[in-house]
């Protein structure tokens, strides 16, 4: 270092570093998840009101998408609509309120940010290297994660979605980047179920090759702020309230079918969730946003209002993930 912050030399330096606090149990969505449309060009700044953990944002009209920075890796993204290895980019998340991105250049206007902060009970994240064979790795969500996303950052390989309401929790898993339906595999968490406190981890090159880097997401229910939930469609485009015990409507819905191949549908408040127009972004394709009649705001959470076999078949399972 610089002694006396001045130009070259060496010198003695003190300095103070204050741990980061202990995770609380949010009461409110808004303290730890974030919706913002970008700024329409230069300095990409994501406005959250929070310092973020981790942050996925998508263009809304173009096929470039989705990208995925997170505080634990810094300038590193991966897309969860690829199996591509994380790539590098400038990513600024020393912010107390947003996410800035100094570097970014163009028309950033119709891009949609979505950004999370750790909570307790709510969502946590661990970036682990692995070993290739099987173990346990600790976290702090203090809850069971109901769903948890696993990566490869320096492999290319799929996101791996696991967690309790992913079928028996244990062996069935999920592919965020394609519509493949619910499957079994003994190896990627051990066939052994998640904890409180530590992720069960097997011995798949998915989920720990030896020597590769990964990041993991876990998400929870949090009552009032989040819901995890499974739902059995009707086939009825007449509306029908699934209720994630908010005291308003969802602010951010996630839909996936299990039973059968589909896709990941993402809706939220600040493009759509009105009555006859949503707006439909796919998660694990590039495709641009459409417009329909998918799901309408309800009180409590959302409601199905299609017979679109990716939202509500007749008969079809699916999971959800809302964010109030």
């Amino acid at each position: 270092g610089s002694a006396g912050g001045g130009g070259g030399g060496s010198g003695t330096f003190i300095y103070m570093a204050i741990r980061r606090g202990g995770m609380q149990t949010p009461t409110a969505a808004t303290d730890v998840f974030a919706i913002d449309l970008a700024d329409a060009s230069g300095t990409y700044t994501a406005q959250s009101g929070f310092p973020v953990d981790t942050i996925i944002y998508g263009g809304r009209t173009g096929t470039d998408k989705f990208y995925n920075f997170n505080r634990l890796t810094g300038s590193k993204y991966l897309k969860p609509n690829t199996t591509d290895a994380e790539s590098s980019y400038s990513a600024d998340f020393d912010k107390m309120d947003s996410v800035q991105f100094p570097s970014s250049t163009g028309d950033y206007s119709n891009y949609i940010n979505y950004m999370w902060k750790r909570a307790r009970g709510y969502f946590d994240m661990v970036a682990y290297s692995g070993t290739g064979s099987a173990r346990t790795i600790s976290h702090n969500l203090g809850a069971v994660p109901e769903m948890m996303w696993i990566k490869g950052r320096d492999q290319t390989a799929s996101w791996i979605v696991g967690g309790s309401a992913i079928g028996n929790g244990t062996t069935n898993f999920l592919i965020l980047n394609n519509t493949s339906a619910m499957s079994a595999n003994t190896s990627y968490f051990n066939n052994t179920a998640q904890t409180s406190s530590v992720l069960n981890i097997g011995a798949s090159a998915a989920t720990n090759n030896s020597g590769s880097n990964y990041i993991t997401y876990l998400f929870a229910t949090v009552a009032g702020v989040s819901k995890v939930g499974s739902y059995t469609g009707n086939g009825s485009s007449t509306a029908r309230t699934i209720d994630c015990g908010f005291s308003s409507g969802a602010r951010f819905v996630l839909i996936k079918r299990t039973d059968s191949t589909g896709n990941w549908f993402l809706f939220d408040t600040e493009r759509g969730i009105t009555s006859g127009d949503d707006k439909l972004l796919q998660l694990n394709k590039t495709n641009a946003e459409a417009s329909g009649q998918y799901i309408d705001a309800a009180s409590s959470g959302f409601a199905t209002r299609t017979t679109d076999g990716d939202v509500n078949a007749s008969g079809g399972s699916y999971i959800f993930y809302a964010i109030a």
